[in-house]
């Protein structure tokens, strides 16, 4: 069993070291000593492990307490015996629900040689199962991941080479929790692995499981909705009004209904302005932006592609080591863009401004008009994040895919509301936001910039100059006191 089980591991540890030129895996599993097609076909068993859990459990009842292993029964280890004989009688006499529930058990993943590592079965099989076996219970599908450390299997316990377990679905009763599954599994994997003590070969981690039950909606979600449907009623019902009622008179509309209706927001949006007709249009920024918008998308929808499961994980230690690779790694420095020209925009708009006031600027009425035209929607956001977005969130690995942990910002969404999460904490709610505190910090400085600029000029100019390469200098030492690499390795 071992040599097998030394091949897939050399295998993987290969890749991990990422070296140019992969062995021959074909070569590899013939010359490894040890091996035999008896071991082989001992690991292909757990592909059908659904198959043989109901072989292994399928005269279960109730009243055999000594398959918890010496454990002390607790009620909820009772009913979990009660349902598991349920589905057991269930499957016998082929029940459809309960059939579902087997056939939701995923297998050993096939190409794990190529990096894939996880077989999800059927999740939707799995937690759809709701049978109802009395007038107060019934049964629910509880699905989970089970996790085979195939590198702990031979010795290495090593923190990266967790990136080497397998994983594939299990599908049990929700009465059953995480480690009353493993006393289960470890009897059937003793068995089928041929090993004295199989406790340490697989582990269920309780985070893992999920079943079809929605959480209930607490008020500030509540709220939320409320929110925004009422913000989204009053958008149509004054659009409605303007194009029924008011049409193109030249007399406006209310005033309340001006603020909400969509005719002026989207002509603002859509329109298409001649560069030549006004001095405030530089028309070279558009191109500027729209660039960097897809430089950003691209990069974000590539990050998801190579996060997500795949069967040939192993190809992205081969992408990673192209050129190509570093316009994805490095699409971050895309975000600079928009700091020049909001910088660039903010120089244009004050200098004209300082030029019609003489050099009189209301800097404490500044930076509350940039509070305010910005906070709403942030507030509006994180309350999304918090409490919207989780419900939209669901699948075997609706955790692990993803950019965000959403209950961060119950713990840190005033920091955000402050613009100082960049630097007063480490679990920022809507991590993208850090941007916004960036720009916002900058937009601090920017008034006594543009003073000195405004009334010294050129030596104006040079001193914000020797302060940018003083800060470039400190950013230099800073990259070469902390190793930062610059190629990725």
């Amino acid at each position: 069993m071992k040599g097998v089980l030394a091949t897939l591991l050399l295998s993987w540890l290969s890749l991990a070291r990422a070296e140019p030129h992969f062995i021959d895996w074909e070569v590899g599993l013939g010359e490894q000593d040890g091996f035999s097609m008896v071991d082989y076909e001992r690991l292909m068993d757990l592909r059908s492990l659904g198959t043989e859990f109901f072989r292994h459990f399928r005269n279960i009842s109730e009243a055999d307490s000594e398959l918890l292993e010496g454990r002390l029964p607790s009620q909820q280890d009772l009913v979990c015996l009660a349902d598991m004989a349920q589905l057991m009688q269930s499957l016998t006499t082929g029940r459809l629900w309960a059939l579902n529930m087997i056939d939701s058990w995923g297998t050993i993943p096939a190409g794990y040689l190529k990096g894939n590592i996880i077989d999800m079965g059927n999740y939707d099989e799995c937690t759809r199962v709701h049978k109802a076996v009395s007038e107060a219970h019934s049964i629910q599908g509880k699905y989970c991941l089970l996790e085979l450390p195939i590198a702990k299997w031979l010795g290495f316990d090593m923190d990266f080479l967790k990136v080497t377990n397998m994983r594939t679905a299990v599908c049990f009763p929700s009465s059953c929790s995480a480690a009353l599954m493993e006393t289960f599994l470890g009897q059937l994997l003793q068995r089928l692995l041929g090993v004295s003590d199989a406790k340490e070969k697989f582990a269920i981690d309780e985070a893992t499981c999920r079943t079809g039950e929605t959480p209930s909606l607490d008020s500030l979600t509540i709220v939320t909705i409320v929110l925004l449907s009422v913000l989204a009623s009053a958008t149509i019902i004054c659009t409605v009004y303007d194009y029924l009622l008011c049409g193109d008179k030249k007399t406006p509309p209310p005033r309340l209904v001006s603020t909400f209706y969509a005719r002026v927001s989207s002509r603002s949006l859509f329109a298409i302005v001649d560069p030549k007709s006004s001095p405030n249009v530089i028309h070279c920024l558009n191109g500027i932006r729209c660039l960097s918008l897809i430089w950003v998308i691209f990069g974000h929808e590539y990050i998801y592609a190579v996060i997500s499961p795949s069967i040939n994980q192993s190809d992205l230690l081969r992408w990673v080591q192209q050129a190509f690779s570093s316009f994805i790694i490095y699409a971050q420095f895309s975000v600079d863009t928009f700091f020049f020209l909001s910088g660039l925009l903010v120089v244009v708009v004050s200098l004209r401004f300082l030029e019609k006031t003489k050099g009189r600027i209301n800097v404490p009425l500044m930076y509350l008009h940039r509070y305010l035209r910005l906070t709403p929607m942030v507030a509006a956001v994180i309350l999304v994040s918090m409490k919207l977005l989780p419900l939209l969130d669901d699948g075997p690995l609706s955790e692990e895919v993803n950019f965000a942990d959403y209950s961060v910002c119950e713990r840190t969404w005033f920091w955000t509301l402050l613009y100082v999460q960049n630097y007063a904490t480490k679990e920022i709610c809507i991590p993208h936001s850090w941007y916004l505190a960036v720009d916002m910090q900058l937009y601090l400085v920017a008034p006594f910039l543009l003073i000195a600029l405004y009334r010294w000029g050129k030596k104006g100019a040079a001193g914000i100059l020797l302060l940018m390469l003083l800060l470039s200098s400190c950013l230099f030492a800073t990259i070469l006191t902390n190793k930062y690499q610059v190629i990725f390795k």
